[in-house]
């Protein structure tokens, strides 16, 4: 009996720690230039912080402590966040040609990027000043090439294709 309770409280604290860890994450990335640019690792995010709240919810205000509630939570949100993410995911950005490297730090640079149209044929695309945080987090902000200052940023034009199109082929857009 007191293995179980042992259990159930490493239970509660490791969903706090998740949440407190998950939603604010979350939050950065969706109202910040913080940008989580992997779509698995921003679906196990979501799935975390989704998940944990009602696991909170279901131990501290229902009391409910069974290992079969919180199975039932657990695979519950996994269905209704991946259908969430396949009704509403749009792709994730592809850099196709780095146009400028800063000088100073070759983590930010000014791309060119791409992402497949999710229910149409071709492409979206944007210019976009790009700062590496971590391996899967970005700092992203809009940026006017004609306002670039050449003592910061080097002209490199660096094609990339990570969408991986035929050819030579890389749609720069006008300046």
């Amino acid at each position: 009996m007191k293995k179980r309770a042992n259990n159930q409280l490493l239970i509660e604290r490791v969903a706090i720690v998740l949440f407190i860890i998950t939603a604010p994450l979350l939050i950065l990335d969706r109202y910040t230039a913080l940008y989580i640019n992997n779509t698995l690792v921003h679906f196990v995010v979501f799935y975390i912080a989704v998940t944990a709240l009602p696991v909170l919810l279901l131990v501290y205000v229902f009391g409910e402590k069974t290992s079969s509630g919180i199975f039932v939570i657990l695979f519950s949100t996994l269905a209704i966040c991946g259908l969430m993410a396949f009704l509403t995911w749009g792709g994730d950005w592809k850099t196709q040609t780095i146009i400028y490297r800063n000088t100073a730090n070759p983590n930010k640079t000014i791309e060119f990027r791409m992402r497949g149209e999710r229910f149409a044929f071709g492409y979206k695309k944007q210019i976009v000043q790009r700062e590496k945080v971590l391996p899967f987090i970005d700092l992203i902000y809009d940026v006017d090439t004609s306002k670039v200052d050449p003592s910061k940023w080097i002209k490199t034009n660096e094609i990339v294709n990570e969408i991986k199109l035929p050819g030579e082929y890389v749609d720069l857009p006008n300046p």
